[in-house]
């Protein structure tokens, strides 16, 4: 029989082992784990078993960009479109959060779900960057008019601290403000990736580092010079959870993980990377005819040439549970194949690693399937064909 056993549990039964090796401090006094080859560390086996499905309808639509959350009285918050579906431990919907509209709790599509130190969910409106936080009735407890000084398009919030400032990120898909706009044609570009410190009011205040963003090339199309991202594009990763907050670049294993704004983790580890194969090129030709069969010729032809020498990012998905466990999703070309998450402490131990059917968007890295996990339950996206679902999966060891 498979023994039901949370993160939190399985990260004390790893302690006992001891932590990894070595272990040091950087310049600004950040504990740095270093691991050898990724491939030959090892790893408890989890077991991802399913407790309920969220299916899409035509009352509550669902589609490949929904977010989702476990809240800490262990309901589960889904978006679908402008309302957030509230269900409980054994997938009965209990309540519907939000409208259409532009007051308060009200969005034209909702853009990100998240959760504060405070445990309260908070969203995010595509349109406006209106941010609005939810007490656990789904009743409206506070508003942000617009979270960033541009129109709040370009800032994802990613948690709330307990004093209520923000920590955010740049919203990857389109290029950051003044990032190429001068670079010739040919040019090869990073979009630079800060973590952003926001005040109580949703104002700017402060910035850390900038990661590497994006990957894109300037190129001609439609008469004039476009940034378009490049095939197998790197980019940077940030994703939060209840005051932490985890961000890499997707160019190797590199991931720091913030309490708060202080540092307090960077973990590391070598792996192996390849180029694509010719398969796997044509594969993602394919998807972008399919996803944007407009442009797609012209986009092809803009970028031929480019990225011959490409090979594929290291990671592709990461994910902060609410213990600061780290969760590592490796990289995967497209939807459906098996991706493996492995699992490390807070302190950088090898915990555990599961496989799940992956969910990738093509041209436009960062979605992926893992939503949320909380204790030893993970939010996971199934898209087969037109049908979105929310599955609700339990980890076990066998």
């Amino acid at each position: 029989m498979a023994a039901r056993l949370s993160l939190v549990g399985l990260v004390a039964a790893c302690r006992q082992s001891g932590p990894p090796e070595p272990a040091a401090s950087d310049a600004i006094a950040i504990p740095i784990v270093r691991l050898s080859d990724l491939e030959q560390v090892t790893f408890s086996r989890l077991v991802p078993t399913l407790s309920f499905s969220i299916p899409g309808s035509d009352s509550f639509p669902l589609s490949p960009n929904v977010q989702a959350v476990f809240a800490p009285d262990s309901t589960l918050w889904v978006t679908a479109g402008t309302r957030i579906l509230v269900f409980d431990v054994g997938g009965r919907l209990v309540r519907v959060v939000g409208r259409t509209g532009d007051g308060p709790g009200e969005f034209r599509l909702i853009q990100h779900l998240g959760l504060g130190a405070d445990g309260l969910p908070f969203a995010t409106d595509f349109g406006s960057g209106r941010m609005a936080t939810f007490a656990p009735s789904g009743e409206v407890v506070r508003t942000i008019p617009r979270v960033g000084r541009d129109a709040g398009v370009g800032i994802v919030p990613l948690t709330v601290l307990a004093d209520r400032r923000i920590l955010a990120g740049h919203w990857q898909q389109r290029p950051n403000r003044g990032a190429t706009v001068a670079a010739p044609l040919g040019t090869e570009s990073r979009d630079p990736a800060p973590l952003l410190e926001l005040d109580s009011t949703g104002t700017p205040i402060a910035t850390t580092g900038p990661w590497s963003g994006l990957e894109r090339a300037r190129v001609a199309m439609d008469g004039s010079g476009s940034d378009l991202v490049v095939p197998f594009a790197r980019t940077a990763l940030m994703v939060g959870r209840e005051g932490m907050v985890a961000v890499a670049a997707t160019d190797s294993v590199d991931v720091t993980l913030f309490e708060g704004t202080r540092p307090t983790l960077r973990l590391m580890a070598s792996v192996q990377r390849r180029p694509p194969t010719a398969t796997e090129r044509r594969e993602w030709e394919s998807a972008l005819k399919e996803q944007a069969p407009d442009v797609a010729a012209d986009y092809l032809l803009a970028i031929r040439g480019l990225r011959g020498d490409a090979e594929f990012p290291a990671i592709g998905a990461i994910r902060v549970d609410r213990s600061g466990n780290l969760l590592i999703g490796g990289y995967v070309t497209k939807t459906g194949l098996r991706r493996t998450w492995r699992v490390f402490s807070r302190a950088g131990s090898p915990v555990g690693q599961f496989e799940l059917p992956s969910y990738v968007d093509p041209l436009v890295p960062g979605p992926s399937e893992l939503l949320d996990v909380r204790d030893d339950r993970i939010a996971v996206l199934r898209v087969t064909g037109d049908e979105v679902a929310v599955e609700v999966l339990v980890l076990s060891r066998p």
